[in-house]
């Protein structure tokens, strides 16, 4: 069996530019015939794979970009197998902690409670009515006999609704807490009771790696060469803060769920996926920025630490789907994501340094100090990055410069865009996000001052 990773290129989203593409990708997998033959070719002497169209199937224009064999899907993380979290103190509500190198916890966890140990068959009066493949045992090694009894319980988003029997728990994933009913909402695990968990591990931005950096295969395979990503890394993104809690929280009242207003897609957006890192709805908008009937375009600048972040083809399909799914029918097939627009922002300076620095070293501070200041996501006075329309004003990097150590005053700040010379501030539109330019400083030498003598009378 080959898997082969297929990438077509298409215009899915012509962008309000204009010049915005998407490239779709998927995994197709062909087992081949024991008996093919390899024929030389273009490439050499391979075995070779044709694709046909069913009859009557028409393909839209597209170009094949890439195509990858012995291609797999990867997810950033770490699996931990097995790990004891604690004992139940037969307590109701009683919550327990995952260690805080093991969090955030992702999806998919398995949550099991040892709620028998012995010898023997007495297991089956401990776990009466429990499905067999909820069950794990241990076992001795010689004769088979069970030694003790593990159930998997099962995860819930609240224990209101669980019965008094239920084996339930709630899960907190970004700071690790493990929670169970009061026996009125779900079970208590039995006093002294063993609890372990498997899970995964990870994410976070740090995951979102740029192409062909994965080059080391942590275990052995037989017949595999070498490893890599022959595309970027995405998805990943920093646990959600308070801050964004009290921000979304209130959303979640207001839209129920359903997209109606233009905000409803923006903070629906939101809740799609944790990469969403700035999001703009553009009612009764098309692919090519025209008005239209019935459509919907979304802009988002996903969590990245590129200077100009564009959404995946993942993430793009995932927030899409999920507005399908909490929106209107008739605009479901209807919904349009795009990369904002950037405006870059070039700063031009003219420094006058202190006397005890190095130009070297003052110049290459106020290239990053305006390259971090200018980030779309990171950047902005408070490190919370710029909105939407959110302009620039000289004062802003004016106070940027002076703070920088080697900086004794500035005599002239100029902002361009392009080739355009800016006034007191850079407007910004309600479509376009800020993003760093290229940065021209020139440095004056401060002398220092002659020493003052005394006359002679």
């Amino acid at each position: 069996a080959a898997l082969v990773q297929l990438a077509t290129e298409f215009s899915l989203v012509a962008g309000l530019d204009g010049t915005n593409g998407f490239t779709t990708s998927g995994m197709l997998q062909w087992v081949g015939p024991p008996d093919a033959i390899a024929t030389k070719g273009f490439g050499g002497l391979l075995f070779r794979l044709r694709a046909r169209l069913r009859l009557g199937e028409r393909l839209a224009p597209r170009r094949f970009t890439a195509l990858w064999p012995n291609a797999v899907w990867g997810v950033q993380g770490e699996t931990v197998q097995q790990l004891a979290l604690g004992d139940s103190d037969g307590q109701p509500g009683q919550s327990i902690p995952f260690r805080p190198d093991k969090i955030p916890v992702l999806p998919g966890e398995t949550i099991e409670v040892r709620e028998w140990a012995g010898h023997g068959d007495d297991w089956q009066t401990a776990v009466p009515g429990v499905d067999a493949a909820d069950l794990r045992f241990e076992r001795e090694a010689l004769t088979g006999t069970p030694t003790a009894a593990w159930v998997r319980w099962q995860p819930r988003n609240t224990l209101y609704g669980a019965g008094a029997g239920e084996r339930v728990y709630l899960l907190e994933r970004s700071g690790g807490l493990l929670g169970f009913g009061n026996d009125r909402h779900g079970r208590i695990p039995p006093a002294g009771a063993r609890i372990v968990a498997s899970f995964a591990t990870g994410g976070d931005i740090i995951g979102n790696v740029p192409a062909f950096s994965i080059t080391e295969l942590r275990t052995g395979v037989a017949y595999l060469q070498g490893v890599t990503n022959p595309i970027a890394a995405s998805g990943g993104a920093a646990t959600e803060t308070l801050d964004a809690i009290e921000r979304r929280g209130p959303q979640r009242f207001r839209h129920r769920d359903r997209s109606v207003s233009f905000e409803d897609y923006e903070w629906l957006a939101r809740d799609a996926s944790p990469d969403v890192a700035r999001v703009r709805c553009l009612p009764v908008t098309g692919p090519d920025g025209r008005p239209q009937r019935g459509r919907v375009s979304l802009l988002i600048a996903p969590q990245s630490s590129d200077a100009r972040p564009a959404p995946s083809v993942e993430l793009a399909r995932r927030v899409r789907e999920f507005l399908a799914a909490h929106g209107p029918a008739t605009v479901a097939g209807r919904i349009a994501i795009a990369s904002p627009r950037y405006v870059a922002i070039s700063v031009q300076a003219t420094i006058v340094t202190t006397p005890s620095s190095t130009a070297a070293t003052v110049d290459q501070n106020v290239h990053d100090a305006c390259t971090r200041f200018l980030h779309p996501l990171s950047g902005g006075a408070d490190g919370n990055g710029w909105q939407f329309g959110q302009p620039v004003y000289v004062s802003q990097i004016a106070a940027l410069l002076e703070a920088i150590a080697g900086v004794d005053h500035c005599t002239e700040i100029r902002l361009l865009v392009g080739e355009a010379l800016q006034g007191d501030h850079v407007a910004v539109g309600a479509e376009a996000i800020v993003a760093s330019g290229s940065h021209q400083v020139r440095l004056v030498l401060a002398v220092p001052a002659s020493p003052a003598f005394a006359g002679i009378g």
